[in-house]
């Protein structure tokens, strides 16, 4: 493109969008629907059951050691749809610009989109984008929806005492990730973000044969949120262990220098599972054949009564309650 950076022209609709459009966006996510251009997508899909998800990224850095908001914002949606054990399908997505984001930067952004489009087997057959003025839009905002089609039920309903709670990697990375982009903290090894979409981990898992009664990504709030969400629709106890917990040992310097306890980090790219007694050994060897699970682990199960505790190292329980507010704000 002649332009190096965003202007507001780009989102007035004319010739610079098209510009825009036809030599940015095109080159990397275009497809026959898409380069269509029409106001709509018409797509057909089967009469099975379909699962159907919405979210907005807002992460702050945009880039980021081990993705961008481009990746995120695919492998988010995609993974929504995972943890209702649905495949996904199609996926749409809006690009909200702010002036003077660099072309470079842009275009790196959308590459990773398309790399991650490609990867998790979704297809992107509609797309917007709009350019708001300079300091009103944060660099780069997308948000994106996603369709998938049901291949397996699973239900927080389906969540009883005897469950054991597996979980497919490591905690916390992403936020610490994102911490150390914005306070320039170097670790050795550099701390990246577990940012990827994870079908073909809910895929493998359900193959395999065990009974799973739920599945749930644990972003913004971390491991500690969602089982407090699930404890209380399900009706449960949920207790874990401290020692059977993965986590990277720079990242938990991460969290000793800021003070943040990593139960309640995102993750971009965890899945936890709730499987029947007996389950959970199987469910972690299959992980265990995925690159980005071999950290895999029971980490706990399930009982009679309310609320979520930990087993602590030093041989304590505590109650993991549900913040009120954020550790870290924009973080995905």
């Amino acid at each position: 493109m002649k332009d190096d950076s965003i202007i507001l022209a780009h989102g007035e609709g004319g010739l610079a969008t098209k510009h825009l459009i036809d030599e940015v966006f095109k080159p990397l996510i275009g497809n026959d629907t898409l380069n269509r251009c029409e106001d709509a997508a018409i797509f057909t899909t089967t009469s099975k059951e379909l699962a159907f998800t919405t979210d907005a990224f807002i992460v702050e850095p945009i880039l980021f050691p081990g993705g961008s908001i481009g990746k995120l914002a695919v492998s988010g949606s995609v993974n929504d749809l995972a943890a209702m054990a649905a495949k996904p399908l199609y996926l749409s997505a809006s690009f909200i610009i702010e002036e003077g984001l660099s072309i470079n930067t842009l275009e790196k952004i959308v590459s990773d989109f398309a790399e991650e489009i490609s990867s998790s087997g979704t297809t992107l057959i509609t797309a917007d984008t709009k350019v708001v003025a300079r300091g009103q839009g944060g660099e780069i905002f997308i948000s994106t929806a996603a369709i998938g089609q049901v291949v397996y039920d699973v239900s927080t309903e389906l969540v009883s005492p005897g469950d054991e709670v597996v979980i497919s990697g490591d905690i916390a990375r992403h936020a610490a990730a994102i911490i150390s982009a914005r306070e320039q903290i170097e670790t050795n090894p550099i701390i990246c973000s577990d940012c990827a979409s994870l079908w073909h981990v809910a895929e493998s898992a359900i193959d395999c044969g065990v009974e799973i009664h739920a599945m749930r990504d644990p972003t913004r709030g971390g491991l500690a949120t969602i089982l407090n969400e699930i404890a209380e629709k399900a009706h449960i106890q949920v207790t874990i262990e401290e020692t059977a917990i993965p986590i990277q040992n720079q990242v938990e310097t991460i969290c000793d220098i800021y003070g943040y306890d990593p139960l309640y980090m995102a993750n971009e790219g965890k899945m936890v599972f709730f499987v029947s007694s007996g389950n959970g050994e199987k469910l972690v060897n299959t992980l265990h054949n995925i690159p980005i699970c071999e950290n895999a682990a029971v980490i706990g199960s399930v009982q009679k009564g309310n609320g979520v505790f930990i087993n602590t190292r030093t041989g304590g329980t505590r109650k993991l309650i549900t913040l009120e507010g954020k550790q870290l704000p924009r973080i995905c």
